[in-house]
């Protein structure tokens, strides 16, 4: 008597190069859905695929093509947690393996693709150094506020210039100015890629505050100051949804004050024009909109 014992081998890994960072689940993981989305069904040759996931300022994106016998599949997910990209790159590896099932799909209508506008909240502290505010370069910080749509974001900032001196030639006389300033300003911030580069343009209404120092009977003198302004900037989102900001930013001023010491007169007149480079944390948050959106296309023949 032969007795043929029969063991089942494992399923072969599927071919399944998986690239995002974390926190996103590791190669090994896909690899365990993609094996949980089969089922146990034999697997077909001549199957393989590429993901690559990113950050972005939404959440999480990727970018896959699956190479089958019938063609290639190029997908494109979007979500803001990227365990949902990882159970849906699986999910389509599995049906692309199991051949009954990839026959019957009808891929070659496009599924929808979501495209409803998505609208955040925004928070961004921020710090530099500023020229054209004060008699000399000062640091400046602030925090901005805003709105931020597929492609435009529109901003309310809030910035203090710090205390520099303007002196007439005798030592221990001058005057002590500084400045706080609210900025309107609307910038166009294509989401296409990353990072970002947004434009922007400004107009910035503040306060110049003046104070006389070695004079008696010194006051603090307040002035209004008015400027628009066009900056450009860089965003590299380091996590979804929290990005760093780098800007620069030059202006012209519309409205210039100055200011006197009796006796001495004109002691500091502002400049007509400036230039700032700021650098902070911007944060945002989903206000309205879908969160997540799918594009698939066939292409036969590869």
């Amino acid at each position: 008597m032969i007795l043929a014992v029969l063991v089942a081998e494992p399923p072969a890994a599927p071919v399944l190069r998986w690239q995002a960072p974390p926190p996103c689940p590791s190669a090994a993981e896909v690899h365990e859905l993609v094996r949980f989305y089969e089922n146990g069904q034999p697997q077909r040759p001549n199957v393989w695929a590429e993901a690559t996931v990113v950050a972005t300022a939404d959440g999480w994106s990727l970018v896959a093509a699956i190479v089958a016998p019938e063609g290639r599949t190029h997908v494109v997910l979007r979500d803001r947690d990227c365990r949902v990209l990882a159970s849906a790159t699986a999910l389509l590896m599995a049906v692309h393996l199991d051949g009954a099932r990839s026959q019957e799909r009808a891929v070659e209508a496009a599924p929808p693709r979501h495209r409803a506008p998505q609208l955040h909240g925004l928070v961004r502290g921020f710090g530099g150094v500023a020229t054209g505010l004060t008699p000399r370069p000062a640091g400046a910080v602030g925090l901005s506020f805003g709105l931020a749509g597929r492609a435009v974001r529109a901003e309310l900032a809030l910035a203090y210039a710090f205390e520099r001196a303007a002196e007439v030639g005798v030592p221990g006389v001058g005057v002590g100015l500084r400045m706080g300033s609210a900025t309107l300003r609307g910038c166009w911030a294509p989401r296409s890629g990353r990072p970002q580069f947004p434009l922007c343009g400004d107009l910035e209404l503040g306060v110049m505050l003046g104070r006389g120092r070695g004079v008696d009977a010194s006051r603090t003198r307040a002035h209004p100051w008015l400027a628009a302004g066009v900056g450009v900037g860089v965003i590299g989102w380091v996590q979804p949804n929290v990005g760093l900001w780098l800007e620069g930013r030059a202006h012209v001023a519309l409205l210039r004050p100055q200011f006197i010491i009796d006796g001495i007169d004109t002691v500091f007149r502002a400049p007509p024009a400036g230039v700032r480079v700021l650098a902070g944390i911007e944060v945002r948050f989903v206000l309205a909109g879908r969160r997540n959106s799918f594009t698939a296309r066939r292409r036969g023949g590869d």
